[in-house]
């Protein structure tokens, strides 16, 4: 069964990049959607429950930390995966301390 997954990011390119990089192993991953903010995004993930989560960790209205920490009392399973650009050592800790799985920067 294939993982399914879903990416939050405020940055429309950045969606369409995880997406394409997702396509040629559609056999092992399936893409249920995506979500321009975390309000949407935590929707999105309450509907399909998918077992990763990508968010971008920088977004408005509802950051990606927060995103994290609210799948993971939710869906303590799920597997979080926040991005940022940001280098600076404030962005990781807010990372590590939201609960997520991984950080990529």
């Amino acid at each position: 069964m294939p993982v399914t997954v879903a990416v939050i990011d405020d940055n429309e390119d950045t969606r369409l990049i995880v997406r394409a990089l997702l396509r040629p192993v559609h056999d092992v991953v399936t893409f249920v959607g995506d979500a321009a903010n975390g309000a949407d995004g935590l929707a999105l993930v309450r509907r399909e429950r998918p077992d990763v989560v990508i968010t971008d960790l920088v977004m408005p209205d509802i950051d990606g930390a927060e995103v994290a920490r609210r799948i993971r009392l939710e869906l303590p399973k799920t597997k979080i995966i926040l991005m940022s650009s940001y280098i600076e050592d404030a962005y990781r800790l807010m990372a590590s301390d939201s609960g997520a799985d991984a950080f990529v920067n």
